[in-house]
């Protein structure tokens, strides 16, 4: 309930003030009272007229410990029957709730006595000089922005650390990455180079088979004609595999050059440069590795398309033979 808050908000910022002293001579009650702690200025405003009767205003400015600022006031009213006073606050901040106030009067302070769940606090205001609340609230203004300002640098510097962790983290996430993609195109490397070989003997093998092919009639029967069309089998399979591995290095060369644009692009962003930090550095190596291993790749792959280019001009000469 918005009255607990309230009470709560005054035993917190009320409870423990330390005393504030300012100058009056003694009289009546009228005047402004004004008590603070490190975290809290309190104000009390008290006009004393006919008939012992009190009115007024209690001001509440308080510092959070995030760095905000509260502020709460209530009209105050009561009466004084000697030196005790019996005091009604309005809070209306969100809805009007009155909090009952006890107090007595000390010389030229006032000691309100606050209840809340059944804890007493006891508040000493000490009478002081007009504008002597707003200086003090300034002052807890201040060391609000002063505390905003702390806890800026501080989550500046917590930012700054995860940016570092997050850096340090893309960082060896690509040496994995590279490590592994070294290794990967290092072995396919070594398959692709076998690729030229392959179609020069697939070349050989239909040459062999279409000179066989060649040599058996056309109308042989039999025997003869079985072979015949096992020969042309053998030649146009021969001739197929050739195509379907040279569109198998085709789309690994693609996709082996989509592969090293990412990295690239990475290790740009990451933003190493020549940095001489040890991850860095560390990266630096692994991506010259890298390169190393996709320049190898990148030359087999030319070498084994020029030589299909050359062996599928010859095979389609020998499927042209037979057809």
């Amino acid at each position: 309930m918005w009255l607990r808050s309230a009470n709560l908000v005054l035993r917190a910022t009320l409870c423990g003030l330390a005393l504030f002293a300012g100058g009056c001579g003694a009289g009546d009650l009228s005047g402004l009272y004004v008590a603070q702690d490190r975290t809290s200025v309190s104000a009390l405003q008290i006009v004393e007229g006919a008939e012992q009767e009190l009115s007024g205003t209690l001001s509440v400015v308080s510092l959070r410990s995030n760095g905000d600022m509260q502020s709460y006031a209530a009209p105050v009213r009561g009466v004084v029957n000697g030196d005790d006073l019996t005091l009604t606050a309005r809070w209306t901040n969100l809805i009007s709730v009155e909090t009952g106030l006890s107090g007595v009067r000390r010389g030229d302070a006032i000691e309100l006595t606050f209840v809340n769940d059944g804890v007493v606090t006891d508040v000493r205001f000490e009478k002081a000089r007009a504008g002597s609340f707003e200086r003090l609230s300034r002052e807890l203004q201040a060391r609000a922005a002063t505390l905003h300002q702390e806890r800026e640098r501080a989550a500046e510097v917590a930012r700054a650390r995860r940016a570092e962790a997050n850096h340090v983290q893309r960082i060896r996430t690509l040496i994995a990455e590279l490590e592994r993609a070294t290794s990967r195109d290092t072995a396919y490397a070594e398959r692709v180079q076998r690729a030229p070989q392959e179609f020069a003997q697939a070349t050989a093998d239909m040459r062999t088979w279409s000179v066989a092919y060649a040599s058996i009639p056309e109308h042989a029967e039999g025997q003869a004609l079985s072979r015949r069309y096992g020969l042309e089998e053998r030649i146009r399979s021969a001739a197929d595999r050739a195509v379907m591995l040279h569109e198998d290095l085709e789309a690994a060369r693609q996709q082996f050059e989509r592969d090293s644009t990412t990295y690239t692009n990475d290790a740009s962003a990451i933003g190493c440069g020549q940095s001489n930090e040890p991850d860095c550095r560390r990266l630096n190596d692994a991506f010259g590795r890298y390169r190393q291993a996709t320049q190898r790749l990148r030359q087999a792959l030319f070498a084994s398309a020029s030589a299909y280019a050359t062996e599928n001009q010859r095979q389609r000469e020998i499927v042209a033979m037979i057809n």
